[in-house]
């Protein structure tokens, strides 16, 4: 709930984050790409995906990442932990999300 127009400050935050993955919109792109990037990389977060819709693609970061990683076809995540990475494939992604027939 807010409090006097504002959000109150996250008492607990969220801790052992494997991902965290964005969806871009002209209006968040700037703020996803730099203000939330660096937020998570400088917090150690150890992938940081933004999800292009115009393009197709996926941007992936990593800590200490100077450039991500642009994936337009099939990459894996192997998150710590995991014992099978999973498998994404970027164009059945997209074609899942659109409302058009491809």
């Amino acid at each position: 709930p807010a409090v006097d127009g504002r959000r109150p400050p996250m008492i607990d935050p969220v801790t052992n984050l494997l991902l965290a993955a964005e969806v871009l919109s002209p209006n968040s792109a700037r703020h996803d790409r730099m203000t939330k990037r660096r937020f998570f990389q400088s917090a150690g977060l150890p992938d940081y995906w933004i999800v292009d819709g115009e393009a197709e693609l996926f941007e992936i970061w990593h800590p200490g990442d100077e450039r991500p990683a642009l994936i337009d076809d099939v990459f894996e995540w192997h998150p710590a932990g995991a014992t099978e990475p999973r498998r994404v494939d970027v164009a059945q992604f997209f074609a899942a999300a659109s409302d058009e027939p491809r």
